[in-house]
C-alpha cells in the first residue's frame, strides 16, 4: 500500500513538473561593450524582459550568453534590445537565426518540424 501511494505520488510530481517546464535555449552574443556601465546596462535591459532567464555579459570577451524561454522570445529580440540600449550587438557566427515556418516544413526556412 505505502509503495503503491509513494509510485503515484512521484508520478504526479513528475507530470506536474513537466507542465512547468520551459523550452530553455542559450544564446551567444557579440556586443561591442567598452566598459561596466555598458555591461551593467545591457544586464539590467535583458533582465527586465519577459523569457530572460540568465544573463552573462563577459566585457573582456564582449560577449553576452543568455538563457531564456524560446516560446516566449527570440534571439533576434535579444540583439534588438541590447541594441537599443547603444551598444552595438550581433549573433555570433555559430548562432542559428531562428525562424517561424507558417507550414508544417518550408524548404525556405529550413526547419524540421
Amino acid at each position: 500500500m505505502t509503495k503503491k501511494l509513494f509510485s503515484v505520488l512521484v508520478i504526479s510530481v513528475m507530470f506536474t513538473l513537466s507542465l512547468f517546464a520551459k523550452n530553455l535555449q542559450v544564446v551567444e552574443i557579440n556586443a561591442d561593450m567598452d566598459c561596466k556601465g555598458c555591461k551593467n546596462k545591457i544586464e539590467k535591459k535583458l533582465r527586465s524582459i519577459s523569457g530572460v532567464e540568465k544573463v552573462n555579459a563577459d566585457l573582456k570577451a564582449k560577449l553576452v550568453k543568455v538563457e531564456y524561454d524560446k516560446d516566449v522570445l527570440t534571439s533576434e529580440k535579444i540583439v534588438e534590445a541590447i541594441n537599443e540600449t547603444g551598444t552595438k550587438a550581433s549573433l555570433k557566427n555559430n548562432e542559428k537565426k531562428e525562424t517561424k515556418c507558417s507550414k508544417k516544413c518550408s524548404s525556405k526556412c529550413n526547419k524540421a518540424n
